[in-house]
């Protein structure tokens, strides 16, 4: 199993991080409260990563449908067309493996998607209905830097001791 997104994102950063976990549990599941907040996070042009890898999923069905079982994915955006039935989001796969296709991503919602991302798969990117998307990933991560807020950093130098300044 891989790392922690949430951990890489923050060493990444060095900016906390935050994490929506999207597996049912005895939390209250708000579908409509994650999508405004991962549509938010894509307004501000936020890092986004996202995880697959349900339990609740096997891996045959992870396969059949091209997606890669406990693997980082990064969100390159999240779209509304009309209603809340026709939402959906930009997933990239960074090493360009995954090949997923689904029949509610049909030629006519892709080219009004298109306009709103012009990423493809050529570059591992590609659309997933929001309902299938909740089906394939665990969770979301947040990472809550932006390159717009003032950052200040001291430059310091390791030394071999911790009793050495």
């Amino acid at each position: 199993k891989g790392g922690d997104m949430r951990e890489g994102l923050q060493l990444l950063t060095g900016v906390p991080c935050e994490h929506i976990g999207l597996e049912s549990s005895k939390d209250i599941f708000d579908s409509n409260l994650i999508w405004t907040k991962l549509l938010t996070s894509c307004k501000e042009k936020l890092l986004i990563g996202t995880a697959s890898g349900r339990n609740d999923v096997s891996s045959e069905e992870y396969a059949r449908v091209h997606i890669h079982k406990n693997h980082a994915f990064s969100i390159l955006s999240a779209y509304e067309l009309g209603d809340a039935t026709k939402r959906f989001v930009l997933v990239r796969d960074p090493h360009s493996h995954s090949n997923y296709r689904e029949e509610a991503v049909t030629e006519s919602i892709l080219k009004r998607l298109r306009l709103v991302n012009p990423a493809d798969s050529s570059m591992g990117a590609f659309w997933i209905s929001w309902r299938r998307f909740l089906r394939y990933f665990s969770s979301i991560t947040i990472s809550t830097y932006n390159s717009d807020d003032f950052d200040i950093r001291e430059q310091c130098k390791f030394t071999r001791s911790s009793t050495e300044y």
